[in-house]
């Protein structure tokens, strides 16, 4: 009987706390690859001006991500991302630029659904990672019009054709700036257009199955360079974020149709309906009370027949009956 009760608490619990993930088990190691988007943006000297709003400062990125994972909550992620950083920091500022931003890099990450913090297999589960990466870009300015003229920079904040001088004032034509990149930013010193980054992130993955998940994410990359956006003003190296949404398929977790009492293939249930421990003739099962001496004659329930004592046979004490008494009647011969 206490076999079966702990078999009985098994199972409930086992259905209790699983639900739907009876069906549905995780590896301790396994691999998912991810796609996803984004927006991106730069950090650097180039400071956002009165005329300049954030969101024209971000532009799309694209990332590519296959993750390992390794025991309950460390893991490694090898990431690709493909974007644009973008600033313009108003009509009359040189300064502007749009550069192609490709990378490569390296994440260890911790998972916080490691059975101690939150279950596996959560709903919604946070992430850290940190990694090294290579990347390389391509800085390009807004310096001629659609017409190919070169934009001068006056003091008056407009666009002119001619340099700012007293005898261009009356003759100078007025240009509009077309915003397309078209020009390879030269700096009077020169600069490798690659570097090395630093990805710190940290997400929140939701479950939508069993096999497949959303990441929400943000990124911050540190870099060793300081010249993104083409230009070296200050001494600090540039940054730039990169945030978005990705769409993970597990090729690590696994389905089952199997139900949960069908989850226990090494118990031999048939054995508990016959099995007679205590050896009274009566089966486990249905045996209400367990270790039975042997020997003892039990009921249909497996319990010790209860005799009932016989009461004393009394002897019955012989009664003695009374002859009648003979009258005789002194007759004589002659009846008298």
């Amino acid at each position: 009987m206490k076999k079966l009760l702990f078999i009985a608490l098994v199972l409930i619990a086992s259905s209790a706390t699983a639900q739907d993930d009876n069906l549905f088990t995780y590896d301790k190691d396994y691999t998912s690859i991810s796609l996803g988007a984004g927006l991106m943006r730069y950090y650097g000297e180039l400071p956002l001006t009165a005329n300049d709003k954030i969101i024209p400062s971000l532009k799309p990125a694209y990332t590519l991500r296959i993750k390992k994972r390794f025991k309950n909550s460390l893991g490694v992620a090898l990431g690709a991302t493909h974007g644009e950083m973008h600033l313009y920091t108003g009509i009359n500022d040189p300064y502007n630029f749009k550069s192609q931003i490709t990378q490569g890099d390296l994440s260890v990450v911790y998972h916080l659904d490691d059975g101690n913090i939150i279950n596996r297999g959560a709903n919604i589960s946070p992430y850290i990672s940190a990694g090294v990466g290579y990347f390389t870009f391509d800085p390009k300015a807004d310096l001629y019009d659609a017409n190919g003229m070169l934009y001068h920079f006056w003091s008056d904040g407009t666009i002119r054709d001619m340099e700012e001088t007293e005898a261009n004032e009356l003759t100078a034509s007025l240009l509009e700036r077309d915003r397309k990149y078209e020009s390879d930013i030269v700096d009077s010193v020169s600069y490798d257009e690659s570097g090395i980054a630093i990805p710190i992130e940290a997400g929140v993955t939701l479950k939508l199955g069993n096999l497949v998940y959303a990441t929400l994410f943000y990124r911050y990359n540190f870099t060793n360079v300081d010249h993104l956006e083409g230009y070296s003003i200050d001494s600090k190296n540039d940054a730039y974020s990169y945030a978005g949404a990705t769409l993970t398929y597990n090729f690590g977790a696994k389905t089952s149709t199997k139900r949960d009492w069908e989850n226990y293939g090494d118990i031999d249930f048939k054995k508990f309906e016959t099995e007679d421990t205590d050896g009274d003739g009566v089966p486990d099962f249905d045996d209400w009370c367990q270790e039975t001496e042997g020997g003892t004659e039990v009921d249909s329930h497996g319990c010790p027949k209860v005799k009932k004592e016989e009461a004393p046979v009394e002897e019955e004490t012989p009664v003695k009956e009374d002859k009648p008494k003979e009258i005789r009647s002194k007759v004589g011969d002659d009846g008298n």
